[in-house]
């Protein structure tokens, strides 16, 4: 609903490329635009609500990983809801949702929009801004949500500390050299934080689990946490569209 509206925002106030200095925010909507919106809004959000939201429905961790963590969910809750579809691999890829590399590549395609448009030259900042995203799809991915969803509360704070200082390096790399994005990744990033913390408050298995192994007395189904992380993102990738 948040892209939708910043669509039509987008489409009624458009203007030629020579007037973007006029405007307080210019918005790219080139082809690195384009695919930055496409990493954001049709791959890192929706694979990780859709994890968030199979947990939730009791979908378990599987596979070991190399320290004897289970980084991945079994796959029962997606599985389960496409048997009724008629097509022959819907089970596997339904349980492919429930793997983490969905978010890895997520994010590794963010970070490839850094050097779009191809052709305009190596930069240390394209090149941090690149590295930084990859390397927070990995923390996310592979170490913040499988300590989570083991329970391991240590763990998942220590992770969640690198988690923050990545993004915040992001955010600096994304705005170094220009006040509009410097300000936009900023007030993304933030946002993006902030409604995870207030997600983790509101959801089934979130704080409350954590902490204990129980489901959240308080439950909220329609809270202020995914509101202000879609906002975030759609703020972070606005910043990331103004090419570097």
């Amino acid at each position: 609903m948040i892209l939708g509206f910043f669509l039509i925002w987008v489409g009624t106030n458009a203007c030629v490329y020579d007037s973007y200095a006029d405007l307080y925010i210019p918005i790219h909507l080139n082809y690195r635009g384009w695919f930055v919106f496409i990493a954001t809004f049709f791959v890192i959000i929706p694979a990780i609500m859709a994890l968030d939201f199979a947990f939730d429905q009791g979908s378990k961790p599987i596979g070991y990983d190399d320290y004897g963590i289970l980084f991945e969910l079994d796959g029962k809750t997606f599985e389960k809801m496409a048997r009724s579809i008629p097509f022959p691999a819907a089970e596997h890829f339904a349980g492919f949702l429930e793997t983490p590399w969905i978010v890895v590549s997520g994010w590794t395609f963010f970070g490839l929009c850094a050097f779009m448009p191809f052709g305009g030259g190596f930069t240390a900042q394209k090149f941090f801004a690149c590295l930084l995203a990859i390397l927070i799809g990995i923390v996310y991915g592979l170490c913040v949500l499988p300590s989570y969803w083991n329970g391991e509360l240590k763990s998942y704070r220590g992770w969640s500390y690198v988690y923050f200082a990545f993004m915040m390096f992001l955010f600096t790399s994304i705005g170094v050299d220009g006040q509009y994005p410097l300000i936009t990744s900023i007030m993304g990033v933030i946002m993006i934080l902030l409604g995870q913390h207030v997600d983790m408050l509101e959801k089934k298995r979130g704080k409350y689990w954590l902490q204990g192994g129980e489901s959240n007395p308080h439950e909220i189904a329609f809270g202020y946490g995914h509101p202000l992380y879609v906002l975030g993102w759609l703020l972070l990738s606005m910043a990331m569209s103004i090419p570097m």
